[in-house]
Order: C-alpha cells, then sequence, then structure tokens
C-alpha cells in the first residue's frame, strides 16, 4: 500500500530525471534513525535531503534543533557538503552562485506557470517581481519555523521522532520558495504519519482525504494510464 501511495509522483520524477526522490529517501531514513536514537546516522542522511535545500533545509534545521545528538553529525555533513562545492567550483564561482545565480533563477523562474510558489501567485497577481519574491521568501521562513515547532510538538505528544524529519519538508511544501509539482513526493512521509496518528473519526477521514489527494499527481493530461496509476497511488493512500 505504501509503494501504491508513492507510485505516482515518484513516476512523474523518474519521467524528468528528478532528484526528490532522492530527498525523500532522505528524510524517511531520517526519521527512521532518529526512532531507533541512532544519532550520528541520522544527522548524515537528513544532510543528504539538501540535494533539494528548498525543502531539505527545515529537516535538517529541525534536527539539528531538537536532537542535540546529532549536531555533530549535521555540522560535518554540511562541512564536507560544502568542501565538495569548493573542491568542485572553486570560491570564486560558489560566491557567484548564491550572489547572482539563485536570485537570477529565482527571478526568472517567478513567471513560471509551472510553479506554485507564493511569489509566482503574487506575481500573477499583479505584484511587481521583487516585492513579489521579498514576500514569498519572508512567507519562507515564517512557515518553516511553523512547520519545525509543530514536528517538535507532535513529537511530544505521539513519541514519533520521525516527525522531526519528515513533517518540515511538508511544511514548507504549502506555497514555500521554487516549488514544482515533482516536489510535492516530499510531502507524502509526513502525510502517511499523521494519518496513521490521528484520532480516529473525523480527523482520520480528513487526513486520510488530504493523503489520497496528494498521493495523485493532478497536472498531468488525464489518460488512462494516468488514470490507472493515480486510482492505484490513492487506493494505497486510503490503505
Amino acid at each position: 500500500a505504501i509503494l501504491l501511495a508513492f507510485t505516482p509522483l515518484t513516476l512523474l520524477n523518474i519521467a524528468y530525471g528528478e532528484v526528490p526522490p532522492l530527498a525523500t529517501l532522505a528524510i524517511c531514513a531520517a526519521g527512521y534513525f532518529l526512532v531507533k536514537q541512532r544519532w550520528t546516522v541520522a544527522g548524515l542522511v537528513v544532510c543528504c535531503a539538501l540535494i533539494q535545500p528548498n525543502v531539505g533545509a527545515p529537516a535538517a534545521l529541525a534536527v539539528f534543533i531538537f536532537a542535540p545528538q546529532s549536531r555533530r553529525a549535521i555540522l560535518l555533513g554540511a562541512f564536507a557538503l560544502a568542501a565538495i562545492g569548493i573542491a568542485a567550483l572553486g570560491p570564486t564561482q560558489n560566491v557567484e552562485y548564491f550572489a547572482r545565480v539563485l536570485p537570477g533563477m529565482a527571478r526568472a523562474e517567478i513567471a513560471a506557470a509551472d510553479q506554485y510558489s507564493l511569489a509566482h501567485l503574487l506575481y500573477a497577481g499583479g505584484v511587481s517581481p521583487s516585492a513579489a519574491l521579498l514576500i514569498g521568501q519572508i512567507w519562507f521562513v515564517c512557515i518553516a519555523a511553523l512547520g519545525i515547532a509543530l514536528a517538535q510538538r507532535l513529537v511530544k505528544a505521539t513519541g514519533n521522532r520521525a516527525l522531526l524529519a519528515l513533517l518540515p519538508p511538508a511544511a514548507v511544501l504549502f506555497f514555500g520558495i521554487y516549488l514544482h509539482d515533482i516536489q510535492l513526493l516530499i510531502a507524502l512521509p509526513a502525510a502517511v504519519a499523521v494519518a496513521t496518528i490521528a484520532p480516529s473519526g473525523f480527523p482520520r477521514a480528513l487526513a486520510t482525504a488530504g493523503l489520497a489527494l496528494l498521493a495523485a499527481v493532478w497536472t498531468q493530461p488525464l489518460r488512462g494510464a494516468v488514470a490507472a496509476i493515480d486510482a492505484a497511488g490513492i487506493a494505497g493512500a486510503i490503505l
């Protein structure tokens, strides 16, 4: 059932050769090792989610803040990633990437029809690009902080430490920065976990409905194969 629930969005990623499945694997592994109290491994694998930094960074930050036993491993992983970047491109190109390339990409993509970030929505509504990007960045910080705080609260309430890695990435997928349909896959682990711990009755029904809707791919033309795969994914999610 879990594999079926993950199938539609995973196939969408495979079709375009995208990396969100790797980030999804990283946050799931981090959640697993947090449950097992293998703090060092959890810290190292959560750093692998930074392959999608706009989604993986909140997971790494949440683990860093609320799983102090993992901090040394996270710092080591971040240092290793930085060292790889400098060794591959050199200091000048790294500075240029953060100072010019990323802002240029954000400004160029703000008009892309396949984005669903808050910045894109504001721009489509007539807000100037600079203002839309600034508001989008502020929103990202706020929703990331909310996701991290909510994850810690649910961990205390349920004892499920996996939520510390799973929930913050799902939170920033709510109109965060530089988002496309392929990245919705990263929210599925949190949706599964929340649906399984939701109280019976209306909360469980609502969480299950949300998971089922999230499992389907809504951005592709409706064809026989697409409909069959989506139906299988929805059935798996509900089960």
